[in-house]
């Protein structure tokens, strides 16, 4: 039995009847919901017959323009008049807010009565969806002739919202929210309107906060300023994020930061209160404030950075300042001044926790930090350079001397050295400082922890590579070297007049020592002859040259007060042993037996004329210090609390040879040319000279040394003056 055919009019007054005027009853008189189940199931069956019966009976294309047709009439009837009849802008956007809402609803049952159609038709014949159609017509006929309104009104709606008169965000969220979806159906970037809302605010948003920041710069402290301009920020991303999604923020902030900090940046650094009063201050809650507000902002940070860097600076000059006033006091100047070195510790330390709390440790403002202490640092600070004054503080912690130290704390010291190293322009006269004091602990078992001397050894390390301590490395490890070799030599010979032991060092580690020619004892000779046969008979190719200046050696004599042990140099104790063959000796005896220059000798015995240890006396009583005319004897009367003294070392060297760091630099200046043209072939003089000091990070060479270590390598044939342009070399192979 054949299905009845449905008539166009009968099918369609059957759905207006029962589907379409119930939707419309529903939305516009608050009626309960319109449909059960079984209501839109026999309304879909309507549709399906009517669209599956015979072709000349087959309405799907009517039933589809209907569809467009029915809510374009529920539009122009239900919902224009209401939008056009609204004067204040809250209404207009509250209307306009349950008109989506209503139609939404209205498309949302129609498609489902004509769904057949979306499946079938719509696929079949390429037209646009329910869907599409919807949407459509809600454009057409709503947003486009009411976009200006729209707009005004939404503008008008955030501006009172932003000088707190209302709070509507809800309505302008859900007008922005249909916006987008609407803009989403339309491929031409021009008719969007959200885009056009979107640049609108940002006008809006310059606008209102050039006068709001032209009166809070006129009246308020920096610190003011930046509470204010961090409390609306936060406002406006509250403001934005609600309304108009995460996606607006960025340029809505960015307009924000232009007009509020970036345009009155200068101004407000330059303030009586600005930066460097924050700086001063310590004021880091606000300086963290400033850093948020212009993190994003290139050209804020630059004058921020260089206040900062000029503010390091002062208080460097400061620290230096107080050094120098205690040179001038005391009238001596030392390179030791642990109390100096502290107090940049603490500077540094101080703006460390500084950058960490208020910058975030933020690369601008460590570079920043990093230039102002490559000022201070690389001052000559009186007579000696920093780089001796740190070497030196080194050394006071690295000692045996330190012992008030935990472990831990000289960790700290030694990490707080090594950052005040990374400043050093000249980081090749640390190093060869810190190699002569190395020598001289080691050698004297001075050193208060082997860890210790490895963990600034591993620190620089780091900083500079390898190259740069690896005759440190080379040292340490020879003392454990000489030490298998004296064990070796012992068991050999242990009938030895003296107690005697060697250390066998690698020449080209060590640094150089002077060395006096001395007439030996004769049973230090016998035990010094002994052991250069062990060495030649065990290491062949090796010579072996003793450095008497750098071992030690014990003494004793019985005095009045009964028997002490001396610890000394082996100059200072082969000097009193010139005693015991003559009971007086004058200055030049002592001179001409020992074979010192006179600088040597009187640090000698200006040693034992102190009062804490006067082992010898001048014939004429006299106890001020030594000069050439002077005769000395034994004091006899000599008394100690202790029994065993270590007598202090006259030091024959300085801190380092400014031949000996002059020499190298040629070499790594040298050996820089070298490897730069070998690469290049041939180079402009200018560009030469920048290459060698981007090369050279271990200390920064004057250019006039460059210009002369390049005329050295003329004459040595490594380079050539380029026969047609005398400003260019070329590398001759």
């Amino acid at each position: 039995m054949s299905k009845k055919t449905i008539e166009l009019e009968e099918g369609w007054c059957k759905i207006s009847t029962e589907g379409i005027n119930r939707i419309i009853e529903f939305l516009e008189n608050d009626n309960q919901s319109p449909f059960l189940k079984k209501d839109y199931s026999a309304l879909y069956t309507v549709v399906y017959d009517m669209c599956t019966q015979p072709r000349n009976k087959n309405f799907s294309q009517t039933l589809y323009e209907r569809f467009g047709q029915t809510l374009e009439n529920y539009i122009e009837k239900y919902k224009i008049p209401i939008l056009k009849q609204q004067e204040s802008a809250l209404n207009f956007l509250i209307s306009m807010s349950i008109a989506w809402e209503h139609y939404k609803t209205m498309a949302k049952w129609l498609k489902h009565f004509f769904q057949y159609l979306d499946r079938h038709h719509v696929t079949q014949n390429s037209l646009p969806s329910l869907q599409n159609v919807a949407f459509t017509k809600f454009q057409t006929l709503v947003i486009e002739d009411l976009k200006d309104k729209i707009v005004q009104s939404f503008l008008e709606i955030l501006q009172k919202d932003r000088e707190s008169e209302i709070h509507q965000r809800d309505a302008m969220k859900e007008v922005h929210s249909m916006l987008l979806v609407l803009d989403n159906q339309i491929k031409e970037e021009s008719q969007k309107l959200c885009p056009a809302i979107e640049r609108n605010v940002l006008q809006d948003t310059y606008n209102f906060y050039a006068g709001k920041s032209a009166a809070w710069i006129g009246q308020d402290s920096l610190s003011d300023y930046l509470k204010k301009a961090e409390d609306h920020l936060i406002q406006e991303n509250q403001r934005c994020v609600h309304v108009m999604g995460e996606a607006s923020w960025k340029n809505i902030q960015n307009k924000y930061l232009e007009i509020v900090i970036k345009d009155k940046i200068q101004i407000l650094l330059e303030k009586e209160t600005g930066v460097l009063y924050l700086l001063t201050h310590e004021k880091r809650a606000d300086l963290s404030r400033l850093h948020k507000l212009t993190v994003e902002i290139k050209e804020c940070q630059l004058p921020i950075s260089l206040a900062l860097t000029k503010f390091i600076k002062s208080e460097g000059e400061n620290v230096i300042g107080e050094k120098l006033r205690k040179n001038e006091t005391s009238k001596t100047e030392s390179p030791e001044d642990p109390e100096f070195v502290k107090n940049l510790m603490n500077l540094q330390l101080r703006f460390k926790s500084l950058l960490a709390e208020s910058f975030k440790n933020d690369s601008t403002y460590q570079r920043a930090m990093n230039f102002g202490f490559e000022e201070i640092v690389n001052k000559r600070i009186g007579k000696y350079p920093f780089a001796e004054i740190l070497a030196c503080y080194a050394d006071r912690i690295l000692k045996k001397t330190n012992s008030r130290m935990t472990e831990a704390e000289v960790e700290e010291n030694l990490s707080k050295i090594i950052e005040l190293f990374e400043h050093l322009e000249d980081k090749q006269l640390f190093a060869e400082i810190f190699k002569n004091q190395l020598a001289t602990r080691l050698l004297n078992d001075l050193s208060a922890n082997e860890d210790a001397e490895k963990s600034i050894i591993s620190k620089m390390k780091m900083c500079c590579g390898s190259n740069f301590t690896s005759k440190l490395e080379g040292m340490n490890n020879d003392l454990h070297l000489a030490q298998e070799i004296l064990t070796a030599y012992k068991k050999m010979h242990q009938n030895l007049p003296i107690e005697f032991s060697v250390q066998v060092l690698t020449n080209s580690y060590w640094p150089s020592f002077k060395n006096q020619q001395v007439q030996l004892p004769k049973d230090m000779q016998v035990c010094m002859d002994h052991f250069k046969m062990f060495y030649s008979h065990h290491t062949q190719h090796r010579k072996l040259f003793w450095m008497i200046s750098k071992g030690s050696i014990e003494v004793s004599r019985e005095f009045n007060t009964g028997r002490y042990d001396f610890v000394c140099s082996p100059y200072q104790g082969l000097t009193l042993c010139l005693f015991n063959e003559n009971p007086e000796l004058s200055y030049k005896d002592v001179k001409t037996h020992m074979g010192f220059d006179d600088d040597f000798c009187k640090k000698v015995l200006n040693i034992f004329m102190n009062p804490k240890h006067r082992v010898l006396e001048k014939l004429n009583g006299d106890t001020k210090k030594v000069n050439e005319e002077d005769s000395f004897r034994i004091n006899q009367n000599f008394q100690n609390p202790i029994r065993r003294i270590k007598l202090p070392v006259p030091s024959q060297e300085e801190n380092y040879e400014k031949e000996k760091v002059a020499e190298d630099r040629n070499h790594a200046i040298d050996a820089s040319i070298v490897r730069i043209m070998k690469m290049r072939k041939s180079l402009a003089h200018n560009s030469l000279i920048q290459e060698v000091i981007m090369v050279l990070q271990n200390f920064r060479p004057q250019i006039r040394d460059i210009k002369q270590r390049i005329e050295n390598l003329i004459s040595r044939e490594f380079l050539e003056r380029d026969k047609n342009d005398s400003t260019k070399y070329n590398y001759l192979a």
